[in-house]
């Protein structure tokens, strides 16, 4: 009858008797083909046992793997190495669960900074080439939160490198784990424009396409942070988010035009400011909320510390400005942006 192979199987498997329980389970499966549950219980056994070549064929079929919860899924992309299966199904999950009203709210948000960003870059001059540049840089930053998304499973499920309550462990994590991963990742992103920047020997544009970038990964970010039942985490994030990330990213990535255009006198002034950025960023996550004995006692340090990147980052684009005035206020973006 049905369900007899899974419930004696399931005993067995509380038993330890994994061998005996997987030759039940798949005579459940064999008789009832429909049944999910038993044929995830399959690839469970098979992990426990370590069958290798017999788990890698099981899994590659759907069918198998629906039943899996999100833990099981991981221990068992981890054993078979399939790294690459892990992170797009973390990603389409990610993308399952965002609904499209708060797609437009992301997209409205990141759409005033982009904005405010591409005129203090003076879009206008040159708005065919830079218009290019600048959404090209967005796009950019806005994929490479996967490859941080990689990173991230790789430093939490293999290395072990997580939050665990210890401040000392925490604090760390959130300087050398997120502040480390992401700005990394959005320098490996701005690297490809180099050739153009370096041709074109405009620090104002290396600023402003390093912004760009930075403002595609904290929309991509954005709809992780941003879904039904976070509503009031929408304009805290518009506030902050997009333009810190946008801030830090160009910081550091006019240091790096300037490095590669200069290297023989400018690479402390890179080396400087992606210390600084990473150690900034992990700071600022520490001081929001991640390491709660940071924020209770220091968490108005969230908004001085983005107070002082958003400046640094206005009085670099003020040094490097080209050419005339905007040809949209930053500010006025900005105002009527806020009250939409």
């Amino acid at each position: 009858p049905r369900f007899a192979c899974e419930f004696y199987a399931d005993i067995l498997t509380r038993e330890s008797k994994y061998a005996e329980a997987l030759h039940y389970l798949e005579r459940e499966v064999a008789a009832f083909p429909q049944s999910d549950y038993a044929k995830a219980s399959v690839l469970r056994m098979l992990l426990a046992l370590e069958k290798t070549e017999q788990l890698a064929i099981q899994f590659d079929k759907p069918d198998y793997r629906q039943g899996l919860n999100n833990r099981e899924f991981t221990e068992i992309t981890q054993f078979l190495g399939k790294w690459t299966t892990l992170i797009s199904w973390h990603g389409i999950r990610i993308v399952r669960n965002t609904s499209m009203p708060w797609v437009v709210v992301t997209a409205f948000s990141a759409l005033i900074w982009l904005i405010i960003i591409t005129n203090l870059g003076r879009l206008g001059e040159s708005f065919r080439l830079r218009g290019a540049l600048y959404l090209l840089g967005f796009i950019s930053g806005f994929f490479s939160t996967l490859a941080v998304l990689g990173i991230l499973v790789w430093q939490e499920q293999v290395l072990g490198f997580n939050f665990n309550g210890d401040f000392g462990n925490d604090l760390l994590y959130c300087i050398c784990g997120i502040g480390l991963r992401e700005e990394c990742v959005k320098m490996l992103a701005v690297i490809p424009f180099l050739p153009l920047l370096l041709k074109r020997k405009s620090s104002m544009e290396a600023l402003a396409t390093a912004a760009c970038v930075g403002l595609g990964f904290a929309a991509a970010e954005n709809l992780i942070y941003i879904n039904p039942g976070t509503e009031g985490g929408v304009f805290p994030r518009f506030l902050t988010a997009n333009f810190f990330h946008a801030s830090l990213t160009g910081i550091a990535g006019l240091a790096l035009f300037h490095f590669v255009r200069w290297p023989r006198t400018r690479w402390d002034e890179f080396l400087t400011a992606f210390v600084l950025v990473i150690v900034v960023h992990g700071l600022y996550d520490a001081t929001a909320g991640l390491v709660p004995k940071i924020s209770e006692q220091l968490g108005i340090f969230t908004i001085i510390i983005f107070a002082l990147v958003a400046n640094r980052y206005i009085n670099l684009a003020k040094e490097v400005r080209e050419g005339g005035a905007a040809s949209v206020s930053p500010m006025g973006g900005f105002v009527i942006g806020a009250a939409l």
